[in-house]
């Protein structure tokens, strides 16, 4: 009986590291969503270039052309049976970037992390539902990062160029260059123009320059500034 145990020990072992290790090796990083009115507004740039969105999303030198998905009309589903006609089949829309065109964004400082904004162009709709959110690395078929639940993004300022929303965060480090890195993308409830999913390096993050409201907000404001202390009586 002694012997028995002593042998069954030893597999068990074995086939619980098996498991672990299994695990480990397809364990996708749960991207965050960050989608509520005080988030960090980022504007989409050529060195945080779209990778789905319109033709008017700002190329970088050397980047892959943005994925563009139009939306509108009787289409609001997007997924690769919807994109361009033809019945929903659920296949994600897909783009293709290399390890190293991400690095070398921004004149090479972007980095290997970074999240992905969403600037959400709506009609009527208070929000986009979004069904999938991968990202893989094609050449050694891991999964870098999901979306794992249907997800509802609110819109705040419709169109501008601007994050509505955030999804983060994506690494990339230890990846070699040449690996080919795969963003997955379906939404559906969409009313109006396209959406634009772009790169957001937490590296060097652009800018946060304030949205074309929050602009016109802080201009009246600075006018009636100026009124009150023109009307305020001296105190000679």
């Amino acid at each position: 009986m002694t012997e028995l145990r002593l042998f069954r020990i030893p597999k068990l072992l074995c086939f619980g590291v098996m498991v672990a290790a299994a695990s480990y090796s397809y364990a996708a990083t749960i991207l965050t969503v960050d989608n509520s009115a005080t988030t960090i507004h980022y504007q989409q740039t050529a060195d945080d270039p779209c990778i789905f969105g319109a033709p008017d999303c700002a190329p970088a030198a050397g980047f892959p052309t943005e994925t563009s998905i139009a939306v509108g009309g009787s289409v609001s589903t997007v997924d690769a049976g919807t994109v361009g006609g033809g019945a929903s089949n659920t296949q994600p829309v897909l783009f293709n970037v290399t390890a190293a065109q991400i690095r070398g964004l921004d004149a090479g400082l972007f980095g290997n992390t970074f999240m992905i904004g969403v600037d959400i162009n709506q009609s009527g709709n208070a929000f986009i539902n979004m069904l999938q959110f991968d990202v893989w690395d094609m050449t050694t078929n891991t999964e870098l990062a999901t979306l794992p639940t249907n997800t509802q993004l609110n819109i705040f300022h419709n169109g501008t160029g601007f994050s509505d929303a955030l999804l983060s965060s994506v690494n990339i480090l230890g990846l070699t260059g040449t690996d080919t890195i795969q963003f997955r993308l379906r939404y559906d409830n969409a009313s109006d123009g396209t959406e634009s999913f772009f790169l957001i390096s937490t590296a060097t993050p652009p800018p946060q320059v304030p949205e074309p409201l929050t602009l016109g907000l802080t201009g009246a404001g600075l006018v009636g500034i100026y009124f009150v202390r023109r009307r305020r009586p001296s105190s000679r």
